[in-house]
Parts: C-alpha cells; sequence; structure tokens
C-alpha cells in the first residue's frame, strides 16, 4: 500500500498538487458498529510522514467520520504529542459535530485544517427539502441545487470567520 501511495505522491508533487495521508481508526461512517479508540500513534506518524513525504496527515484522537452517536471526547494530550513529532501540517477528520470551544483548541493546538462534510451534507438535505416545500412545482434542479450551495457557502464562511482562518 505504501508503494502506491508514495508513487501517487511522486506524480502528485510533478503537478505541484498536494496529497493528504491518514493514520487511526475514525469509524463506519454511518456512526454504527463498536466504537474503538485507535489513536494515532506519534512514531508511526512521524514515520508515516517521513516514508511517504504526504504534505498532511489526517489524525485520530477521539474524532470520528460521519455521525457521531455520543459526544466526541478528542485526546488533546496525543494532538499536542503528535504536533510535536510530525513534521507537516495536521488534519482533523470528522469535524462535524465537534463542539466549538474543543475544535478551537484543537486549531490553537496544532490543527491546520479540519473536515466537515457531514455537517455541510446535513445543510445540503435540509435547505433541498425546505426548497422542495415552499416550490414543490420548480422542476428545475439547477435553481435546487443553486440554492444547496448557497447555503454551503454560507456555512463554511461562518466556519472560517468563526475560526479566525482567514
Amino acid at each position: 500500500m505504501l508503494l502506491i501511495l508514495k508513487k501517487v505522491i511522486e506524480i502528485a508533487h510533478k503537478k505541484n498538487i498536494s496529497v493528504e495521508g491518514e493514520l487511526g481508526y475514525l469509524n463506519n461512517e454511518d456512526g454504527t458498529g463498536k466504537i474503538i479508540l485507535k489513536y494515532t500513534n506519534e512514531i508511526e506518524a512521524k514515520k508515516y510522514v517521513e516514508d511517504t513525504k504526504v504534505d498532511a496527515l489526517a489524525i485520530a484522537i477521539g474524532n470520528a467520520h460521519g455521525i457521531y452517536m455520543t459526544k466526541p471526547s478528542l485526546n488533546f494530550k496525543q494532538l499536542e504529542i503528535l504536533n510535536k513529532i510530525v513534521t507537516c501540517p495536521l488534519v482533523l477528520h470528522g469535524s462535524s459535530g465537534i463542539q466549538k470551544n474543543d475544535l478551537q483548541k484543537a486549531i490553537d493546538l496544532g490543527i491546520r485544517k479540519f473536515n466537515i462534510n457531514t455537517e455541510v451534507s446535513n445543510t445540503g438535505v435540509k435547505t433541498i427539502r425546505e426548497y422542495l416545500l415552499k416550490y414543490p412545482e420548480n422542476k428545475k434542479l439547477n435553481l435546487r441545487l443553486e440554492t444547496v450551495l448557497e447555503e454551503a457557502r454560507k456555512q463554511m464562511t461562518e466556519k472560517i470567520i468563526n475560526y479566525s482562518l482567514c
């Protein structure tokens, strides 16, 4: 698997395209299955980054892809350790559902990118439902999608402003 990743990175870097790796177990995307807390190991992370030359590393510190069935609890001590030992920017996948103060603390401790796909996707579904209820006869798909994109942009802009990322 690492040989394939290294080849992908080699090709991507020739085109000035960055590559993000991921280490550590998160969960089933739909929130089902047994919860297993398997944090990203700092020694494995350091070796992975050095061996592969990834440009950013998504880590597992109590975060989860998709839907949270319980309140997430981030391991900030592990984040601090990873931030000291890993030489590339750290990423937090599964940030939808993480409390604002916890996400801000993660940023303060070294997270440089966070993903909120579930949150934005849920907003999109909600927006489409509201639009269809308000305009049931409008069959123009592009108008519905424009409305969804507008709401998604608002949500992402709010996140950037709230977390002082600009």
